[in-house]
């Protein structure tokens, strides 16, 4: 069986995590065990796809990166050893 390891990212439009001030986006990369542990997961590469525009999440996990030009837009975070995650922001 294999073992895939999922990358959650924490964006809540009513938490604290994200903040969309002026031009950046604020968000927290997390990884969900196979107990159920969140932990938070660095060095993950975050990309608004069809742009140059990209980040790298912190050893809490954290980071920072300017909106691309347009919406609809779609952000892929992705690390090795783990699935990668897209998200739609309109």
């Amino acid at each position: 069986m294999k073992n895939s390891r999922k990358i959650l990212i924490s964006i809540f439009l009513a938490a604290s995590l994200i903040s969309f001030a002026q031009d950046q986006l604020d968000g927290k990369v997390l990884e969900k065990d196979a107990a159920g542990t969140i932990a938070p997961l660095g060095m993950a590469g975050i990309k608004w796809i069809g742009t140059k525009i990209t980040a790298t999440s912190d050893e809490n996990g954290a980071f920072q990166i300017a909106f691309p030009d347009s919406m609809p837009a779609k952000l892929l975070i992705g690390m090795v050893g783990f699935t990668t995650d897209t998200i739609l922001f309109t």
